[in-house]
């Protein structure tokens, strides 16, 4: 900070002096260098600490009417001058509009980036609530694509279940119909076997008799036997 209140006071020193040559009082310089000086020295104070405008404004125009009695000050002790209070007060009144303008066009500035991002911040809301809203009927659809999927999963689960009941049904009749293969196949060999050897056992004469019996009935009633 004593480094820029220096280097100001060096540029208001050295364009009074120049000044006196542009105009016969020099007023108008006055102003400008005041407003100049204030306003740099606002904008360095109000860039470090933006909630503290006014603050930033009263240090700009302090500074730089405490720059302007020196000047006066080093007019009438150094360079033997004389000091002039319109001077310092054309100054003064450049530092208060110098720190005016700069409060007024900083706070347009935040003010028009404030917008800005507001804009941005919408737009991106609205994205994101389009982008939420095709999430959510995807989510629905893929839904009722689990319901369908759930009620075909029980569909089959119904029809493995039947099949499996028809399957254990079969293997029993194939078990069955298996035992009675066996046992009929054993029944073909003793017969091959009786009829190979010519001596007729007791079941083949029962079964020719029944044979017989059964081509040739017995009439019980019958007077004649």
């Amino acid at each position: 900070m004593k480094r820029i209140l220096t280097f100001c006071f060096l540029i208001l020193f050295c364009v009074h002096g120049r000044s006196q040559s542009i105009t016969k009082r020099g007023h108008p310089e006055h102003v400008i260098v005041g407003a100049g000086i204030s306003a740099g020295i606002t904008w360095l104070v109000y860039k470090n600490n933006p909630q503290k405008k006014w603050k930033a404004w009263a240090i700009g125009v302090g500074s730089t009417a405490a720059l302007a009695g020196l000047k006066e000050w080093a007019d009438a002790s150094l360079l033997d001058g004389n000091p002039s209070a319109a001077d310092f007060g054309y100054s003064v009144a450049g530092a208060a509009v110098g720190a005016t303008l700069i409060i007024t066009l900083t706070n347009r500035k935040k003010k028009t980036v404030g917008s800005t991002q507001f804009s941005v911040g919408s737009s991106q809301s609205a994205v994101l609530s389009s982008q939420y809203s095709v999430l959510s009927s995807q989510y629905s659809v893929l839904s009722r694509q689990y319901s369908v999927l759930s009620r075909q999963y029980s569909v089959l689960s119904r029809q493995y279940s039947v099949l499996s009941r028809q399957s254990s049904v079969l293997s029993r009749q194939y078990s069955v119909l298996s035992r009675q293969y066996s046992v009929l196949s054993t029944q073909s060999s003793v017969l091959s076997t009786q009829s190979s050897v010519g001596i007729p056992s007791s079941q083949s004469a029962v079964l020719s008799s029944q044979t017989f019996s059964t081509q040739y009935p017995v009439n019980l009633n019958n007077e004649g036997y």
